[in-house]
């Protein structure tokens, strides 16, 4: 055998971040969720996603809107733009609430939902 021939390429090593990201883009492309947004060319500017532990403005802003919402008072939460246990509870309850899978996680889905709210 000559040392020109083709090789199979090996597969890439695995990326946990990657998978995961891939597997929650599965399960909300497998799962329709209402927005109340009309269709049409219109796309929600994209955010960056914020969990357990995540800082800065973009907490900051989920807080405020969670509070609007009616799930996170910010006099008894975490500290401002800290993704504590109280932002991550109000996450939870805010998703379970709208019908969402309650991830913690303020995803793209979420942002949209949090943006669109209107208590009933």
């Amino acid at each position: 055998m000559s040392d020109d021939a083709e090789t199979t390429p090996t597969p890439a090593a695995t990326n946990p971040a990657r998978d995961f990201v891939e597997q929650r883009r599965a399960a909300r492309a497998a799962t329709p969720v209402s927005t109340g947004i009309a269709t049409g060319d219109w796309q929600p500017p994209k955010r960056p996603w914020v969990w357990f532990a995540s800082q800065g403005f973009d907490v900051i802003e989920a807080q405020r809107l969670l509070e609007s919402a009616g799930f996170y008072s910010a006099a008894e939460g975490d500290n401002e733009g800290h993704f504590g246990p109280a932002t991550e509870e109000a996450t939870r309850a805010f998703q379970k609430a709208v019908g969402l899978e309650p991830t913690a996680v303020v995803d793209d889905v979420t942002w949209i939902a949090l943006a669109t709210y209107t208590p009933r």
